[in-house]
């Protein structure tokens, strides 16, 4: 948990709240999730695709990098 902390302060009020904003933390796999979760509140479905792809394009392009990720583990550790 203290090492989760730090990224999910801003996402929670109570300590109960842990459970929703961060459960993947927890899991080996996630649940499907409804593709509209990805739409923020102030945007549009348009918007969000903008964002996702440059995102891919950022991911991409750092591939040459080979990220380890590991369960709990905050940030990546490049290899």
């Amino acid at each position: 948990m203290l090492r989760i902390t730090p990224l999910i302060r801003e996402r929670i009020k109570l300590l109960r709240d842990v459970l929703s904003a961060a459960d993947f933390f927890f899991v080996d796999q996630l649940p499907p999730y409804d593709p509209a979760e990805l739409i923020p509140q102030k945007g549009d479905a348009a918007m969000a695709m903008k964002v996702l792809s440059r995102a891919a394009k950022c991911w991409q392009k750092s591939s040459s990098n080979t990220i380890r990720w590991t369960r709990l583990s905050a940030p990546p550790r490049w290899s």
